[in-house]
Parts: structure tokens; sequence; C-alpha cells
């Protein structure tokens, strides 16, 4: 079932190529209808995060002028979008400190090169981050309710 509402996504990330194969994986999925926004620059990114209502973030670790780490820490600390770190460096080191410092998911963009193993990844990527982030703003919401 395709949602009714749009994902209004942000894809942060320097290289073209990579935003234009992310957003030809994004548009190939069935269950959802992407709004989607591009940020190759720190200026781009900081003015998107400040100034866009955003619903999912995919992440570049390696980005000029700011890393995707420091970004990360940003998005996290102001709770502004689940995001998905991808890069080209595979590395366990790194996936396993994004994971701890807040990414919702973490793609190596060695898996996102062909359409055909990149959608599936991508996809279970993209829900697991909605489903568990609305989760997440459920329960401050219930929590909020039982203090009163």
């Amino acid at each position: 079932m395709k949602r009714i509402k749009p994902v209004r996504v942000l894809i942060c990330d320097d290289d073209a190529g990579d935003r234009k194969l992310l957003k030809t994986i994004l548009d190939a999925m069935r269950n959802y209808t992407f709004d989607i926004l591009e940020a190759s620059t720190t200026e781009d990114i900081d003015r998107s995060l400040n100034s866009e209502n955003l619903d999912l973030i995919f992440l570049d670790l390696l980005l000029p002028g700011k890393s995707g780490m420091e970004w990360l820490s940003t998005i996290v600390e102001k709770r502004i979008a689940p995001t998905v770190v991808i890069t080209g460096h595979s590395e366990l080191e790194n996936h396993m400190t994004a994971m701890r410092n807040g990414a919702y998911g973490y793609i190596s963009k060695p898996w996102i090169s062909k359409l055909e193993s990149a959608l599936p990844l991508v996809t279970r990527a993209v829900t697991q981050a909605l489903d568990q982030w609305e989760f997440e703003q459920l329960l401050e919401e219930q929590k909020k309710k039982l203090k009163k």
C-alpha cells in the first residue's frame, strides 16, 4: 500500500552522480512517493536542515567543510529527521560509530551502484527508519501524557 503523503527526503552528498543514483532508486520504490531535495555544500545542508520540514535524510560521511558525523550530531541533537548514512567507505568502525551516534541506517555506496541490488536495501533502510522514527514520536507523546 502506497503512503498518501509524500516523504520529504534530503540527500546530502557532494557527488552529483551519487545523488542522481539515489534519486533513481527512491523513484523506483513502489510503496512511497518522495519529495526529494538535494544538498551538496555546507551552506546547502545547513539551509535545508534549518528551513525544511524533513521526513528522512540520506547523509554522506565525507562532505566538504563539515563531516557527515558532525552533521549527524546536529541532526540527532535537534531531532530533525531519521538519518540513513551513505558512504563509499565500508569500514565496520564507521558503521558502528554512525549507528551509536544516532543513524537509523547505514548503506555502503558500493551496494547501491546497481538498481537491482540497491532497491531492496534502500527500501528496507527507508521503511525501518520511518517506522522507528514514528514509533519514537508516539512514545514521546505518551510519556508527555503520563507526566500530566
